[in-house]
């Protein structure tokens, strides 16, 4: 009777753990273009842009932009913590994986007497944990599903950074040029109001006229001062993405206060 129930025994188990509880995961059906966008149809990859070992932003030349990548890139705390949780979920996936693994365990004893009969005991026991529903199966798919997610989040993570930054970074130049431009501006608009003040004073202009330059130099003052107000925000931002206090970052970020010769802006 024995030898007829371990064979009918096993081949249960075996039955049951072919049987995996809920359905298989199926992978959703995008609707795809036949052609890529300016391609043909003779050849669906014409007008794509060949990839580059060079970063995107090295298109810009800038030597302060490449090294201001590279240091969010590498200090950045939010890439920080999408890193640590890719390194949670391959631990996840790693003991989902050890489940399936044989449980080994040990013991031991040992005795001393005092007639120098002396004992000692070493035991060794193994056990697996068999798959009857398909719970260990489904845990196992599911870290790893999530170690995928964790994977693709740390490079939409990165990838959305150094967006932030590219933009962050032309904001401030941009917005600097702006500002020389603004500071020569004022400086002949303070010349123009001296000018016309001392002809009003000499009854060679009308009050109008003085009333009219002092606006336009009040006027310039305020958009001066709203620059530079994004021009702040854009480097303060700046900062934080490099895990630096607000103004603090390195030297070369200011580089972004002084735009380069050549520089054409228009207000």
């Amino acid at each position: 009777m024995t030898r007829i129930v371990r064979p009918l025994a096993i081949a249960s188990a075996l039955l049951l753990g072919a049987c995996v509880a809920g359905p298989d995961y199926a992978r959703p059906e995008l609707a795809l273009p036949e052609s890529f966008v300016g391609g043909s149809d003779d050849d669906p990859t014409a007008g794509a842009v060949a990839l580059s070992p060079v970063p995107w932003w090295g298109g810009f030349q800038d030597e302060n932009l490449a090294a201001l990548m590279e240091t969010v890139l590498a200090d950045n705390l939010t890439i920080a913590r999408a890193a640590e949780r890719l390194v949670a979920a391959e631990a996840l996936a790693g003991a989902a994986r050890s489940d399936f693994l044989p449980t080994l365990d040990g013991t031991g004893s040992a005795a001393l007497r005092t007639d120098g009969t002396d004992s000692a005991a070493l035991g060794l026991s193994a056990s697996q944990v068999i798959d009857t529903n398909g719970r260990l199966q489904r845990n196992s798919e599911r870290a790893r599903a999530d170690l995928l997610a964790a994977r693709y989040t740390l490079d939409d993570t990165r990838r959305l950074t150094a967006a932030t930054v590219a933009r962050l970074y032309v904001e401030a130049r941009r917005t600097s040029a702006r500002l020389a431009l603004l500071d020569a501006s004022l400086e002949l608009q303070q010349r123009t109001l001296y000018i016309v003040e001392r002809r009003a004073d000499a009854g060679l202009s009308a009050d109008l006229d003085v009333r009219r330059a002092t606006a336009d130099l009040a006027r310039t003052r305020a958009q001066r001062g709203r620059l530079a107000l994004q021009q702040a925000q854009a480097l303060n931002q700046l900062s934080v993405l490099m895990g630096q206090p607000a103004g603090m970052g390195p030297d070369y970020l200011q580089a972004a206060n002084t735009p380069s010769a050549g520089d054409e802006v228009s207000l």
